[in-house]
């Protein structure tokens, strides 16, 4: 798993976060579901107001059409790290984070 991609905006104390999750099951067998935690505090440089954060999962089709992965894996930033199960072949998700902050 790596973060292929982010992108910061930040509005007042309002934060939003763009990700680009790229992994590889290497096991490729089905209904593994491989867990993973990536280490983002540095990376996001900003200190939330809550210490979990959801993020919204999603994958853009070849046709630019967008597939909701809600049930299909799922992921959180808790106390900076990011955690979660992905899939169960390799490909490219993308999340959306959006949280409060007094930085």
């Amino acid at each position: 798993m790596a973060v292929s991609g982010l992108k910061i905006a930040k509005y007042g104390g309002i934060v939003t976060l763009d990700l680009d999750l790229t992994y590889e099951n290497k096991s490729a067998e089905e209904y593994t579901y491989p867990t993973f935690s990536i280490d983002m505090q540095e990376a996001i440089g900003l200190t939330p107001t809550s210490s979990v954060l959801p993020v919204y999962l999603y994958a853009v089709n070849e046709d630019g059409s967008y597939v909701d992965l809600a049930g299909q894996c799922s992921m959180c930033i808790k106390d900076g790290v990011l955690i979660g199960k992905v899939l169960d072949e390799s490909d490219t998700i993308h999340g959306k984070v959006m949280f409060l902050t007094a930085d």
